[in-house]
């Protein structure tokens, strides 16, 4: 655990915490302090609920979570009136659906739907609460939001891809932004390429790749501000950068924060979770 500050600057957390969780292949944001850690490949409906605090885990619960095999964290930014929520998505199924979660380990199933589109790969969301689907097979992207039952809404559809490809990661980079991201070369794609799409009422490429190099091979993590880090897992090299609106004067749409070194951070890391005021 640990606090990735404004300047991109990362505050490690306490030394010999227990942050421990069972087996997971599925790591999920459920609420400010709030994580979901699923196994999916297990076919079982079981997940485990934690709480955290700045010192580490606080409580976990075994919750009875619906089958899924994505998930992404959903709310509106500043708007407290409506609740959080997590999107699940079920790949073999083709539904979509969402659940309520509290500290006290109940949850909330909203209703189920068909999303638009075929099979996909990827889920996440702004956190102003616009969905984002992609299919890094075919570059299909679909695109919606959550109505006050939790029910998944279809905004619209576009085809994203670069010689007939996909991108192999997609996060939220603040209230109106997703980053789509390609760690390897594949086709026409080089490592490292990007592409920063602002989502709201329409779908719309804003930058792409630009002057920023991002890391090839990383694990990218959102967190707060529209900041994210690009992350490696074989060497514990990092780059903190922020992703603001091209709009405004007071940072470009891309901007190279903090580089770290190798071995900078732990090596082996698979899943970032974002926690903490978004």
């Amino acid at each position: 655990m640990g606090q990735l500050e404004g300047s991109g600057h990362w505050l490690s957390g306490p030394a010999g915490a227990d942050n421990t969780v069972p087996k997971f292949d599925l790591a999920v944001r459920a609420g400010s302090d709030l994580a979901i850690f699923r196994d999916t490949t297990g076919g079982g409906p079981t997940a485990r609920l934690v709480q955290f605090s700045a010192q580490g885990i606080v409580q976990s619960f075994q919750i009875g979570l619906p089958r899924c095999t994505h998930a992404a964290y959903v709310a509106v930014a500043n708007d407290p009136t409506v609740p959080e929520r997590v999107l699940l998505y079920d790949q073999i199924q083709k539904s979509v659906g969402s659940v309520e979660v509290s500290s006290s380990g109940t949850y909330k199933t909203g209703p189920w739907t068909k999303p638009y589109g075929g099979t996909w790969t990827h889920v996440t969301a702004t956190w102003s609460g616009r969905i984002v689907f992609h299919n890094s097979a075919n570059g299909d992207v679909a695109w919606g939001h959550l109505d006050k039952t939790g029910m998944y809404v279809h905004d619209g559809f576009v085809n994203l891809s670069k010689g007939g490809l996909g991108y192999d990661q997609i996060v939220p980079a603040g209230n109106e932004y997703v980053i789509f991201y390609q760690k390897t070369a594949k086709g026409a794609f080089k490592a490292g390429d990007w592409e920063l799409v602002r989502v709201d009422a329409v779908f719309q490429p804003v930058q792409k790749d630009g002057s920023l190099r991002l890391l090839d091979n990383a694990r990218l993590g959102p967190s707060a501000l529209g900041l994210v880090l690009a992350y490696k897992a074989g060497t514990g090299e990092a780059t903190a950068f922020g992703v603001f609106d091209p709009d405004s004067s007071s940072l470009a749409a891309d901007e190279d924060l903090r580089v770290y070194p190798l071995g900078a951070f732990p090596l082996g890391w698979d899943h970032i979770v974002p926690l903490g005021l978004l």
